[in-house]
């Protein structure tokens, strides 16, 4: 196996691999730059490529290349968060290359979720009909903080140094760090 350079690499069963082939729009998604690969294939990918996250590759895993760090693939499900923190974690950098004395961030992410359960019973008896209907719903909101607090001695600012990292953590074409 080579290294991939594909944005999205998808892991299947080999069977799900060679039958999607044959699928009507084929071309199309894979002109999207995604892969496919068979479950047999992680164990050889993780050998060459660097994975970031909480979960580990199997069936129907779901991989994103890394925005600006070559040969690093991040589970989709922790990409958002993975990202986010880089990012602070990079312009906080950044800030101290620029004369910053302090950098701190507090994010917080809610999410919420929503969980219904429906049971239903019909039946008879010899004289009556029994009918039951159970429904139970739950909201749950999921909140997330992530802070960071650095200290800087506060020195020149290195311009060329900044932009040269800038380039590197792939800020450069950054709206929010462009605005700064």
């Amino acid at each position: 196996m080579e290294k991939i350079t594909s944005k999205v690499v998808v892991f299947a069963r080999e069977e799900d691999v060679l039958a999607s082939k044959y699928e009507e729009n084929y071309e199309e998604v894979m002109a999207n730059d995604i892969i496919m690969l068979p479950n047999e294939k992680i164990s050889e990918f993780n050998k060459l490529h660097n994975v970031l996250g909480n979960k580990k590759i199997s069936n129907n895993s779901v991989l994103i290349s890394h925005p600006y760090k070559d040969n690093y693939f991040i589970s989709i499900e922790d990409s958002d968060e993975i990202i986010q923190r880089e990012k602070l974690s990079n312009t906080a950098d950044l800030a101290r290359l620029l004369g910053a004395k302090k950098f701190e961030v507090i994010s917080i992410s809610q999410q919420e979720s929503e969980k219904k359960y429906e049971l239903g019973i019909d039946g008879k008896l010899k004289i009556n009909t029994l009918k039951i209907n159970v429904k139970k719903s739950i909201d749950e909101d999921t909140k997330k903080v992530y802070t960071m607090s650095n200290k800087y001695p506060g020195a020149n600012p290195d311009y060329q140094k900044a932009l040269e990292k800038l380039k590197e953590y792939g800020l450069i074409i950054d709206p929010e760090v462009k605005a700064l």
